[in-house]
């Protein structure tokens, strides 16, 4: 069968699979279902040990599929990376094997790149289903360059519009994931940041016909993450605030703007920190805790190495209490606290 010709309206959709015989084909029949006529399906599957290649050659009749199974093991950043690179069109999305999007939702999110010039990025709220229902939404990222970093540093903790359409015109060609030493974590995230400098982020609020649901279930990166134990998981977020301030203080920005982004990715640390509960000990060890997620990322920031060992010493620290409340005041979560409904979608907040 002929493959269809790629043409200024092909969007392509990109579909990291790894260990996914159990979901891959409802996720690549949600992708072919799509309303938008001119799509390339490109999958990456990387080495698996069950029935994830087979059940994503079932789709190989269809033209529009191209489907490539990895004979070594290349993990998840690379795997998406690599498709990224095969990527021919100006607009694409990254659809994780495991997740859905309704008919509409590509056809949507085009749409709004194509009515906002300066928008890289546009994106929809995403329903959680399996191990964890709810919603999450992120408000849109707009304005100028310093705007958009200050916005995504204080606000943006979850990879919301990572799972959106992109305009690869506008966004300096195809943007590769950072990895780190802790597996990638939060590169999805990171990734945000990276497109950001490049112009704006459209949150599209999410309605019947052109949603995106996420599957959480057991095995999945997220899970693996959750898995860590607290010290680890401590010193992945330092390392994804420090990544973020790496990329931010290498932007063109001045003396004063430099200095907000130190600040705002020191409190990007606390406020996370705080909100999932890291580590979860009792009420009267936060202050001592938000001392030591100051100290910890400054040294990161400044280019020292972070020992893990160092995080166990949490308990010691409530000498720097009073200091980290006199320096930072009491971290905004409020935004947070708001981020699920398990009842309703979330308000258009646009």
């Amino acid at each position: 069968m002929a493959v269809r010709k790629i043409d200024r309206d092909t969007v392509t959709v990109c579909v990291p699979a790894f260990r996914a015989a159990a979901f891959v084909g409802e996720t690549l029949t949600h992708i072919a279902a799509q309303t938008h006529d001119n799509l390339r399906i490109l999958v990456s599957v990387d080495l698996s040990d069950d029935d994830t290649a087979a059940r994503c050659r079932a789709f190989a009749t269809d033209p529009r599929f191209d489907i490539v199974v990895k004979t070594a093991r290349h993990g998840w950043i690379d795997n998406i990376n690599g498709l990224i690179e095969r990527v021919e069109t100006d607009d694409y999305c990254i659809i994780p094997h495991d997740d859905l999007i309704e008919p509409g939702y590509v056809a949507t999110l085009r749409a709004t790149l194509d009515r906002r010039p300066k928008a890289v990025v546009a994106y929809t709220d995403i329903e959680a289903f399996g191990a964890l229902t709810g919603w999450a939404s992120q408000k849109p990222i707009v304005g100028t360059l310093f705007d958009r970093v200050s916005k995504f540093l204080t606000e943006h903790f979850d990879a919301v519009a990572f799972r959106g359409l992109v305009r690869r015109s506008r966004a300096g060609g195809a943007v590769a994931l950072k990895s780190n030493q802790f597996n990638g974590y939060a590169a999805d995230t990171l990734w945000m940041l990276q497109v950001l400098e490049h112009g704006a982020m459209i949150r599209v609020r999410s309605e019947p016909g052109h949603g995106y649901r996420k599957r959480y279930h057991i095995g999945s990166q997220h899970h693996r993450w959750l898995k860590w134990t607290i010290h680890r998981r401590l010193a992945a977020w330092i390392e994804h605030c420090g990544q973020c301030a790496e990329l931010a203080l290498a932007m063109p920005f001045d003396d004063a703007e430099r200095a907000f982004i130190v600040q705002a990715t020191l409190m990007r640390g606390i406020k996370r920190f705080r909100i999932m509960g890291w580590p979860p000990h009792h009420h009267d060890l936060s202050e001592p805790h938000q001392a030591m997620i100051t100290g910890l990322l400054a040294t990161r920031i400044a280019g020292l190495p972070v020992p893990p060992g160092i995080i166990s010493n949490l308990r010691a620290l409530p000498r720097y209490a009073a200091m980290t409340r006199s320096v930072w005041g009491e971290a905004d979560t409020e935004d947070l606290r708001a981020r699920y409904s398990r009842r309703k979608p979330p308000p258009d907040s646009d």
